[in-house]
């Protein structure tokens, strides 16, 4: 190959062409499609983390808020007055229950149950009916903990209890807080992005809240398969990237799903119409290279014949050229060298002729007196 090159002028053109002109090509178009999708991912690798950092916030004002209001009610001495007689319409219970949950009413629903199980009090319209097992479940956790826990609901939701004591310890009742579907859009809704899914688990990944609650326990289940399994959250043929922000409390993580601009699919798609153009810039950039090298190796080409012609004893050759630049110049200066060298050429043989003919007539008129003398000599004798 590097003998093709050098055995020319055309070819080393050809080359330089075909370089200058395909390079900034393939640049364009592998390199800076490359570039453009590694800022993209960046971006939103940025993007899912801000939008994280605020729903962190968020999520530690809530849990916060709710352990505030449930060591408030659990010291509260009109709740222990309250769950030691089985007064279910004491007015100053629930002053102090509205006065101890303010704001948080918006986002969840605080209980006030007695040792038994059964809810006595609640910031709802309606006082759940449906007794809650001591011996099981967030209760249970409640009554062996002297602070707050925090167990998922039924279906999704956040259930968090504290257990209400005597000084000696015995367990009076339960103040129970349950954070649901609603509430959590509310509070975390505005930090979600279109197209984009929050998910809440708690540590064991059980769902707590998701955005699309119709397919939360489909997400989550395959989340939960992928870690059992050591694999990352997201793969390369994921349409969406998973982002995980632990919170610092009972093992919960926010999990952020966000859709990808450039999924498997639109990348495999930019592959091919990137290949596709490359292999029409490549005959594009060959058919130009090849074209212009011939256009300007023309000229170059012609002198070395016209100059090949000349060596070979061809004195009469003459370069024709219709251009104005350096070339044609070139060609004129050929040109004049050729007719001055066929008059030299010329003069020097009529000069060689005459000095020929000198000679000759100088040998006849040394030949004339020799000649008579040999004559008289022979006659002597």
């Amino acid at each position: 190959m590097s003998a093709w090159i050098k055995s020319s002028f055309r070819n080393r053109l050809f080359v330089t062409l075909l370089l200058a002109t395909l390079l900034p090509l393939l640049l364009c178009d592998v390199v800076m499609m490359r570039i453009i999708i590694t800022r993209n991912e960046r971006a939103l690798a940025e993007q899912a983390s801000a939008g994280l950092a605020r729903l962190h916030e968020d999520m530690d004002w809530l849990l916060d808020e709710l352990e505030s209001a449930a060591d408030c009610l659990a010291a509260n001495t009109a709740v222990h007055s309250a769950l030691r007689r089985g007064d279910n319409d004491s007015r100053l219970l629930y002053q102090v229950l509205y006065q101890n949950t303010g704001q948080m009413r918006e986002y969840a629903r605080f209980d006030i149950y007695d040792r038994f199980g059964q809810c006595r009090y609640s910031t709802d319209n309606v006082v759940a009916e449906e007794q809650l097992d001591p011996a099981w479940g967030v209760l249970y956790s409640a009554g062996k903990s002297r602070g707050l826990v925090y167990r998922s609901g039924a279906e999704q939701g956040l259930l968090a209890a504290r257990a209400v004591r005597t000084y000696d310890g015995r367990v009076l009742g339960y103040v129970v807080m349950g954070v649901e579907q609603a509430g959590f859009d509310r509070l975390l809704g505005s930090h979600i992005d279109t197209g984009s899914d929050l998910i809440l688990v708690d540590g064991l990944w059980h769902n707590i809240y998701c955005s699309q609650s119709s397919r939360a326990e489909e997400m989550v289940q395959s989340l939960k398969d992928r870690l059992l399994a050591g694999q990352a959250l997201t793969g390369e043929r994921d349409e969406c990237n998973y982002c995980v922000e632990p919170l610092e409390r009972d093992g919960f993580c926010l999990v952020l799903k966000q859709p990808k601009t450039y999924t498997a699919t639109v990348k495999q798609s930019i592959e091919v119409v990137s290949l596709l153009t490359g292999i029409l810039c490549l005959l594009l950039c060959l058919w130009t290279a090849w074209t212009l090298s011939r256009y300007l190796s023309k000229p170059v080409h012609e002198m070395d014949e016209a100059m090949g012609r000349v060596e070979k004893g061809e004195f009469d050759v003459s370069n024709q050229t219709d251009a104005s630049d350096e070339f044609a110049r070139l060609a004129a200066s050929f040109n004049r060298m050729t007719a001055e060298y066929r008059q030299n050429l010329a003069r020097s043989v009529q000069r060689q002729k005459e000095l020929n003919e000198t000679q000759l007539r100088m040998m006849q008129a040394q030949l004339n007196p020799h000649f008579l003398c040999n004559t008289l000599d022979t006659m002597k004798w």
